[in-house]
C-alpha cells in the first residue's frame, strides 16, 4: 500500500452533507450546488460521481403504480432519454418509451430516482456557460473517447464532468479539485458481505481524482446516513478502517478468517434448480462445514433463466475443499439437460 500520494500534492479534504429531508434538484443538494459554482468560478474543473447510468431508475405510473418491470428479469428496466427508450441493464433488453401506462392507459408517468443522464440535464442548464461532459457506458463507445476526454481536460480551462465508475480510477486530471459524490449510500446496506468494503474502495478511488496537481482537491460526499461508522471516517486513512471490517468478517467466520464457497445452477426451470441443489445437499453430509440454502440468487431471474445457489461455508480450507469435492462427485453423477448448467466458485466475489 502507497504510504503517500505520489509527487508534492496533498490528499484532499473531504466533508459530509447530510441530505436527510433536504429538496434536491437531481439528487444535488443546494450546497453542493454551491460547492460546484464556486470551483468554475476559480477556473477549476469538477468531476460529480454518480453511479448510476440512464435518466431514471424506472418509470412508473402515478394512477395504477404500474412499473417497468423487464421481462425477462427480476430487475426494473432504467429510463434513458437519450435515446428514449426503456432498457434493462441486466439482460440488454430495449423497449420503446411508452406514452401511456400500459395497464391503465394514464399518461401520468413519472420517472423514479435519478441517473447520469437527468443530473446531466439539470447540470448543462444550471451552468449553461461551462461544457458539461457525462462519461458513462452509454458515452463511451470506442477506445478513443477516453484519450479524446484527457486530451479536453489537459487545457486546464474549467469543465463540468458527471460520470460513473468508469471515471473512478486510473485516470490522471490534475485540474479537478473537486470531486462531488451524488450518493454515498448505495453499497452501504448491500445483502452482500463485502458491500461496505467495495463502497471503501469505490470512494477512495474516485476521491482520488481531486488534487493530483498543485491546488488542493476536495471531496464532497452526499449521505442519509452521516452517522454510519464507515461513512463518519471516510476522512482518515484507508488502512484505518479495515480493522473494524475485518473484525466483523472474524465473527463470522467469513474470508479471510474462514472459507466460502457457492454452487451455482441456472435453468429455465425455477423448480428444476432448487431440486438439484436440494440433492446435492441431502445427498452430501457437510463435514465440519456448513450449508445455506439452497435459495433463488439476488436476482432470481435473468435473461429468463432461474438462477440458484448454494453456499458452503467453513471454518479452515481443508474442510471446504473436502465438502465441495463430495458435492462436485454427487453432482456429476447424475444426468441434466442439455440447457441446465451448474457451476462451483470457490471464494466468490459476489456471494449472493
Amino acid at each position: 500500500m502507497l504510504s503517500q500520494r505520489a509527487g508534492n500534492s496533498q490528499l484532499p479534504e473531504q466533508r459530509l452533507i447530510d441530505i436527510s429531508g433536504l429538496e434536491l434538484s437531481a439528487g444535488l443538494s443546494a450546497e453542493l450546488i454551491s460547492h460546484i459554482e464556486q470551483t468554475l468560478i476559480n477556473g477549476e474543473q469538477v468531476l460529480v460521481f454518480l453511479n448510476r447510468r440512464g435518466f431514471a431508475n424506472a418509470l412508473l405510473c402515478h394512477d395504477c403504480g404500474w412499473s417497468s418491470d423487464c421481462p425477462d428479469c427480476d430487475a426494473r428496466m432504467t429510463l434513458h432519454k437519450i435515446p428514449p427508450a426503456l432498457h434493462c441493464h441486466h439482460c440488454d433488453r430495449r423497449n420503446p418509451l411508452p406514452s401511456h401506462c400500459p395497464a391503465c392507459s394514464s399518461r401520468r408517468l413519472v420517472g423514479t430516482g435519478i441517473g447520469t443522464q437527468q443530473t446531466e440535464t439539470f447540470l448543462a442548464e444550471r451552468f449553461a456557460t461551462y461544457p458539461v461532459v457525462r462519461v458513462d457506458s452509454d458515452t463511451v463507445t470506442s477506445k478513443a473517447a477516453i484519450p479524446e476526454l484527457i486530451d479536453q481536460l489537459a487545457s486546464a480551462d474549467p469543465i463540468l464532468m458527471i460520470g460513473t465508475q468508469m471515471l473512478s480510477k486510473g485516470h490522471h486530471f490534475p485540474h479537478v479539485t473537486l470531486v462531488a459524490v451524488v450518493d454515498a449510500d448505495a453499497l452501504l446496506f448491500s445483502p452482500d458481505f463485502r458491500g461496505e468494503e467495495r463502497l471503501l474502495q469505490l470512494l477512495t478511488q474516485v476521491a482520488g481524482r481531486a488534487g493530483r496537481d498543485r491546488k488542493q482537491g476536495q471531496v464532497i460526499i452526499q449521505t442519509r446516513q452521516p452517522e454510519h461508522p464507515l461513512i463518519r471516517g471516510l476522512d482518515a486513512p484507508y488502512h484505518s478502517l479495515l480493522p473494524d471490517l475485518l473484525r466483523q468478517r472474524a465473527q463470522a467466520h467469513l474470508p479471510p478468517y474462514g472459507a466460502l464457497a457457492v454452487i451455482r445452477c441456472d435453468s429455465h426451470s425455477k423448480q428444476e434448480g432448487l431440486d438439484f441443489l436440494r440433492a446435492l445437499k441431502e445427498g452430501t453430509p457437510a463435514i465440519e462445514a456448513h450449508y445455506i440454502g439452497p435459495l433463488p440468487a439476488a436476482m432470481a431471474r435473468r435473461k429468463n433463466r432461474y438462477r440458484s445457489q448454494l453456499i458452503i461455508t467453513a471454518k479452515t480450507r481443508p474442510a471446504l475443499a473436502h465438502t465441495v469435492a463430495a458435492l462436485v462427485s454427487q453432482a456429476e453423477l447424475g444426468s441434466r439437460p442439455r440447457q441446465f448448467s451448474w457451476s462451483v466458485d470457490i471464494d466468490p466475489y459476489e456471494a449472493l
